[in-house]
């Protein structure tokens, strides 16, 4: 029986079915049931499973690219337009956590506003306290420096963390700041309207065409507020007046407002927008999708101009250019 190696690294000669036959002597002997031995002019030789046994380890790579969803470029949601059916499951969901904080809504001795609190969500920050991962820091504590985040509980049943906490809260500050303004004082009427229309998250943006509407705006929209520990700063406006209060520095030409640019002095608005051009430079799907989303425009001032490249994004894949 001629010797061979468990893991040969190295092949010496590789011979062809068309000349096996002629080395075969015809003796063959059974050593197990599925290994045999075969006598050739060269020696013996082992055909068959040895019996050892052996893992066999396979990795698979799956990739998988669909087409883009470009109908998510085309949705008019950032003017108010939705889809019928989406529109009512939304709007359920919305009315019924705008009511839940009606019931819940309170303001403390200092007057400002308090959400009842969630058992529930009451839990998750004992279980983090009682697992170190945040300890109570005491009013009467002297501290350095400190920084406080706003946090809400975000509820899924089908997750097995049902109810963890989120560090932003753009629907507690908006429903808390409509309260208090729908409560305001009937001589802070026409200015809580105002605030009303105009406030984005915790921008208000408006306009008014006199400089004694202007200074009243200032004066009535920061008394309303401070009630409720709000306190209104950084105003900008482009009445230059220097007898105005707050006027805005004159080496300060333009200001962002909502994603876009305000140019004080002329009073337009308009997109800075950061393009490295190169003239070797392919233009590509993704290129062309990511110039789209560099424009951010939740007010969809920019619509008339931005549906060109959706359109012809929208081409290319119909067109299944690669």
């Amino acid at each position: 029986m001629c010797l061979y190696e468990n893991d040969p690294n190295e092949i010496h000669m590789l011979i062809g079915a068309d000349f096996a036959g002629r080395l075969l002597t015809g003796e063959i002997k059974q050593i197990t049931e599925n290994l045999v031995a075969i006598h050739t002019r060269l020696g013996w030789t082992l055909m068959g499973e040895s019996g050892e046994n052996t893992r066999r380890c396979e990795t698979l790579l799956s990739l998988h690219v669909s087409d883009l969803d470009i109908s998510e470029l085309w949705r008019l949601d950032t003017i108010g337009i939705k889809d019928l059916g989406e529109n009512q499951s939304k709007r359920e969901l919305e009315e019924a956590a705008k009511l839940h904080f009606l019931e819940n809504v309170k303001r403390d001795h200092e007057g400002r506003y308090m959400v009842g609190k969630l058992s529930d969500y009451e839990e998750v920050f004992n279980e983090w306290e009682n697992e170190d991962i945040i300890e109570k820091v005491e009013s009467h504590q002297e501290i350095d420096e400190e920084h406080y985040l706003p946090h809400r509980p975000v509820f899924k049943e089908n997750s097995t963390t049902k109810v963890r906490p989120v560090f932003d809260g753009p629907f507690l500050l908006g429903a808390t700041i409509e309260v208090h303004l729908k409560n305001a004082p009937d001589h802070y009427k026409e200015t809580a309207h105002t605030l009303l229309e105009s406030f984005y998250v915790d921008n208000l943006v408006c306009s008014v065409n006199s400089k004694e509407k202007l200074d009243k705006l200032i004066v009535e929209s920061q008394e309303i507020l401070e009630e409720v520990k709000f306190e209104l700063r950084g105003w900008e406006h482009n009445n230059l007046d220097p007898q105005t209060e707050n006027t805005v520095p004159t080496e300060r030409r333009s200001v962002p407002v909502l994603g876009l640019k305000w140019d004080l002095d002329q009073d337009l608005l308009s997109v800075d927008i950061k393009v490295h051009e190169s003239k070797n430079e392919i233009l590509t799907k993704r290129k062309i999708l990511s110039l789209v989303h560099k424009i951010f425009d939740p007010i969809g001032f920019t619509c008339p101009v931005t549906l060109i490249p959706k359109i012809m994004l929208q081409e290319c894949w119909t067109l299944k250019v690669k």
